[in-house]
């Protein structure tokens, strides 16, 4: 801090570093409306998780973090034909995330992550996949997404745009990894508008362009 300098109550004076590690258990009953070909098991899961996060002093409103996971689930479905499902005995995913996000001025923001996966089906009795990638997986998904807020007044409300890329690598159709997903980029992008307090007006548009 430079000689004469005041800090104001909030400036953050040093970077933040901090690091955390969680153990969580999921339980999902099975939709009623997936049409399965044995007896429906509520799908488990269990995902251990260790990062850091990294809140430098400048610029502010930044934060970065990065975290490996270690996630199993048992009993996933997966579709065998056209509205026919079965369940996998078991599916193991091990990663890693990086997230970035920033201010980038005065209400405008973004948001970049990257994610690296490891997927497994480690258990498969009824078709023998085990050892095999699960379907719809890619190894990498990456995003970046960046919104603006025009602050609202007495006589207009808030008006929020926004516009991402997606990105998810290649990966297999079936679980017998026969056939193959090419690598594809997509595009989205949101609009919303806050009349007043608990009224908003919102408009989703995922894969505007009808890439994949």
């Amino acid at each position: 801090m430079r000689s004469g300098e005041i800090n104001r109550p909030g400036d953050k004076v040093r970077d933040d570093l901090s690091v955390y590690a969680n153990h969580s258990e999921s339980f999902e009953p099975t939709s009623p409306w997936v049409n399965l070909l044995n007896e429906a098991e509520p799908q488990r899961g269990t995902q251990y998780e260790a990062g850091i996060k990294y809140s430098p002093v400048f610029p502010k409103e930044t934060l970065f973090t990065l975290a490996v996971f270690d996630l199993t689930l048992t009993n996933v479905p997966h579709e065998v034909s056209l509205g026919l499902y079965d369940q996998l005995g078991e599916v193991h995913v091990r990663g890693v995330e990086l997230e970035g996000k920033l201010a980038l001025a005065d209400q405008s923001n973004a948001t970049l992550s990257s994610t690296y996966w490891n997927p497994e089906i480690l258990e498969d009795v009824i078709n023998g996949n085990a050892g095999n990638k699960p379907q719809h997986v890619p190894n990498h998904i990456g995003s970046v997404w960046a919104d603006c807020t025009h602050p609202g007044d007495g006589l207009r409300g808030e008006l929020t745009v926004g516009a991402g890329v997606r990105y998810a690598g290649a990966s297999c159709a079936d679980n017998a990894n026969t056939l193959k997903i090419d690598a594809h980029t997509v595009v989205d992008d949101a609009i919303s508008y806050e009349f007043f307090e608990n009224a908003t007006l919102q408009l989703n548009a995922s894969n505007l362009f009808d890439e994949a």
